[in-house]
């Protein structure tokens, strides 16, 4: 079974490296959000560096999972970012995996949405999560183009 989480993990940056070369190549600049989420408060905040705004909120949303072992759930959310600066918000899709052997997750997102200075916004890129005792940090790095 361990092949085959290396086969996904190569795939999806494989898949990741097509998607964003023509989006770099386009103008698309870099972004990189740090969500804290806190599974029993249910809070999630997150800060940013790059081409969005330095602080704010997130809310999940339309969670469903799909297949995977015990050790390794895929899922998929959408998940929208608002700035603490009233700048706008972020909207995206995230399909990932849990991978308790490794203690987080791996996965890629795609922006669906945008509101205010972010309105029209397109982009994606990869996630990576690392749980901890009261719920999980995700890096999400990628590109952003608006």
């Amino acid at each position: 079974m361990r092949p085959r989480i290396a086969s996904l993990i190569v795939g999806a940056a494989a898949a990741l490296a097509i998607v964003a070369s023509p989006a770099t190549a386009a103008g698309g600049r870099p972004l990189t959000i740090t969500l804290e989420g806190n599974f029993t408060t249910g809070v999630e905040t997150f800060t940013a560096s790059g081409a969005f705004c330095p602080s704010g909120s997130a809310v999940s949303f339309d969670f469903w999972r799909t297949g995977g072992a015990s050790y390794n759930n895929q899922f998929h959310l959408s998940k929208t970012f608002t700035c603490d600066d009233g700048s706008g918000s972020l909207t995206i899709h995230l399909n990932a995996a849990w991978v308790n052997t490794h203690g987080g997750t791996i996965g890629g997102w795609q922006i669906t949405d945008g509101t205010g200075a972010y309105a029209g916004a397109s982009g994606g890129g990869q996630i990576v999560g690392v749980g901890n005792d009261t719920g999980i940090t995700d890096t999400y790095s990628g590109i952003i183009n608006n």
